[in-house]
């Protein structure tokens, strides 16, 4: 479980790759791996290394609340993923929270800011399509952007072309992408330049659908769906949004390469298989 991601994680990939004893470790002795944001560059790695992943909790995020407890829906998210369940619903939560701004030790024993959650998930085109299955693929759109761009760091663009970090058009057929921001709070017109970004890599032309995750404390909530609509330009491709993972609390757990379904009429999310498959 990382403690928490790091812009410049991509800065592991000539220890990881060039290590052939890691690399052969990784199939043969698999390894429970969890992050989310920056961290997303980790799981693309172990992603090409043929090791299943899994976007969801941290430690300084989840486990190190300073609440007297888990967020409940932490809890379930926690004992879902420890269950051994063929098939798991990953429900809307009823209440969001906000992000700390106060990090230090008065925190202690206070809860977050709450707020009833007012949407749930909501399917902004594809109805069409009934129900659709796919396996996950995706992360943080801000990591994804960086690695195609180099708008951080422009070594990262060098190493993810030398070790091949982001997966080609062919690697993204049929899956169900899944896509959040930052706690940056990525401006709508940002949002567009880094969907464009994703674009132009024909992701949207062989992907099944879009899994987007609620925004960090509800931030351009409504300009963020005519941004996806907008850019992606064909209403049958689903968009299923305001989904609790990434950046926004609470947040659940998605496997990497594991299928998944969306019932896009009833507005149902499911892991179609065991966690571990």
């Amino acid at each position: 479980m990382c403690a928490i991601g790091g812009v410049d994680t991509f800065r592991l990939a000539p220890y990881l790759f060039d290590d052939a004893h890691f690399c052969n470790y990784v199939k043969t002795h698999p390894k429970v791996f969890t992050g989310f944001s920056d961290t997303t560059v980790n799981h693309l790695m172990l992603y090409k290394l043929g090791l299943s992943s899994f976007y969801g909790h941290c430690f300084l995020c989840d486990l190190a609340e300073w609440d007297n407890d888990l967020l409940p829906y932490t809890h379930l998210a926690l004992k879902q993923f420890f269950g051994t369940a063929e098939r798991t619903e990953i429900l809307s939560s009823p209440i969001w929270y906000e992000e700390r701004k106060d990090h230090s030790e008065a925190q202690r024993g206070i809860s977050r800011l709450a707020h009833k959650e007012m949407h749930g998930y909501e399917v902004l085109q594809g109805a069409n399509q009934g129900v659709v299955r796919g396996r996950l693929l995706g992360g943080c759109i801000e990591s994804l952007y960086a690695l195609l761009s180099g708008n951080r760091d422009a070594q990262a663009v060098e190493i993810t072309q030398k070790y091949q970090l982001f997966p080609s058009q062919a690697e993204w057929q049929d899956k169900l992408i899944f896509l959040e921001s930052s706690e940056g709070k990525a401006t709508p017109d940002k949002l567009r330049t880094m969907l464009k970004a994703l674009k132009a890599q024909g992701i949207f032309d062989v992907v099944k659908g879009i899994i987007v995750g609620k925004p960090q404390d509800n931030a351009f909530y409504k300009e963020y769906k005519h941004v996806f609509c907008d850019v992606i330009a064909n209403p049958d491709l689903p968009i299923f949004y305001n989904v609790n993972f990434g950046h926004a609390y609470p947040r659940t757990m998605f496997p990497y390469g594991v299928e998944a379904e969306i019932d896009l009429m009833q507005k149902r999310l499911f892991i179609a298989e065991s966690m571990f498959a």
